[in-house]
């Protein structure tokens, strides 16, 4: 069953409705946080839930330099100690680290506990939070232990966006531009433009919306990832490594921004391979790398790294790097097999001007 999402504009509109028909049959409602959200969005939720109990559980601080299976050892451990039951619900209420985390613990608990997800960051409400997916990194590789496990709703409150720096709207927007890259070119458009000129919060909702309804229609159609739903990787490919290796450095990348720069490089790559007009390429990506220029301090010597990194990509098959390309804006192509040879010369004319 693919799980619904409520848009609340308000504390007081579909949010209470959900709260006291839903939520009345469970034993136990715990809410998960992180230090960071605890500081800063528990309050926004406790007036959004007024009159309802619920057991907090907080947790140390949740990064990706901690999404670790000794991370779900600590969840589940606190989840006993606190004796929630097979009947309870958990709602994680967090960015995207938490809601993959408490996400992959809820579905192991007692073998699968009923889960609700809140998102407090413009990237999870966008996607992390969308589809199911849940896990931790392992041996330094991004996200090689999960699961599919959808929560019963996932609820999105713009509120919780008050709080949030720039760098967490810059990453939110990626996965936004990859929306509109692989299905609406001129909402990708539309998007680059309100980024380039610091115009994010612009019909902020409208655009949430339209990211929400693409990611959902493709999710529809292949739940766990064995056709279409793969469109929704442009990016990730290259992204991930890079992100894996800014982390290793300790020089770590958002994973937005990763996967904008992976983008820049899967679109170069789409000109030989997919198709995709070389003028086309070339705008796309002096866009991106406009509005997510590479960090000072990156250059060729990262390159092995991320080669060695894409090797461990959950969408290889033979051992060698499956990408995602574009033969056209909104008309992306899967299960490309590019040489390893052209990916790296693509990384280094691309992203470092080699």
């Amino acid at each position: 069953m693919i799980h619904p999402v409520q848009f609340i504009r308000s504390a007081s509109d579909a949010l209470q409705t959900l709260l006291y028909t839903h939520w009345k049959k469970y034993s136990q409602v715990v809410v998960m946080t992180d230090k960071n959200t605890s500081e800063h969005c528990l309050s926004h939720f406790r007036n959004t839930f007024v009159n309802r109990d619920f057991i907090h559980i907080p947790l140390p601080e949740l990064t990706e330099e901690n999404k670790k299976l000794r991370s779900i050892e600590n969840i589940v451990a606190k989840l006993m100690y606190t004796q929630v039951d097979r009947n309870a619900a958990i709602v994680a209420l967090g960015g995207g680290v938490v809601t993959d985390t408490v996400g992959f613990a809820a579905s192991v608990y007692k073998r699968g506990i009923h889960l609700y997800l809140i998102p407090t960051t413009l990237l999870g409400m966008v996607d992390a939070a969308l589809g199911g997916k849940t896990g931790v990194n392992f041996n330094g590789i991004k996200n090689q232990v999960g699961s599919f496990y959808f929560p019963r709703e996932v609820i999105i409150d713009p509120g919780y966006l008050a709080t949030l720096p720039r760098r967490e709207w810059e990453s939110g927007f990626a996965e936004m531009i990859k929306h509109g890259l692989i299905a609406d070119y001129a909402y990708f458009e539309q998007l680059i433009n309100r980024l380039a000129a610091g115009k994010m919060t612009d019909k902020l909702m409208e655009h949430i919306i339209r990211s929400v309804e693409i990611k959902m229609r493709i999710i529809q159609t292949d739940f766990r990832e064995a056709g279409k739903r793969k469109i929704l990787n442009f990016g990730h490919t290259v992204g991930h490594a890079l992100e894996t290796c800014a982390l290793q450095s300790g020089t770590p990348l958002s994973h937005g921004y990763a996967v904008a720069l992976g983008m820049a490089v899967e679109t170069a790559l789409s000109v030989e391979f997919a198709g995709l007009e070389k003028a086309t390429s070339r705008k796309i990506i002096r866009r991106l790398l406009e509005v997510y220029p590479v960090p000072e301090g990156m250059d060729t010597a990262m390159t092995d790294c991320i080669m060695e990194a894409m090797k461990h990509d959950k969408k290889n098959s033979g051992g060698e790097p499956s990408l995602v390309l574009l033969q056209a804006p909104g008309m992306p192509v899967c299960n490309k097999k590019i040489p390893e040879s052209e990916i790296r010369e693509a990384i280094n004319h691309t992203l470092f001007s080699v």
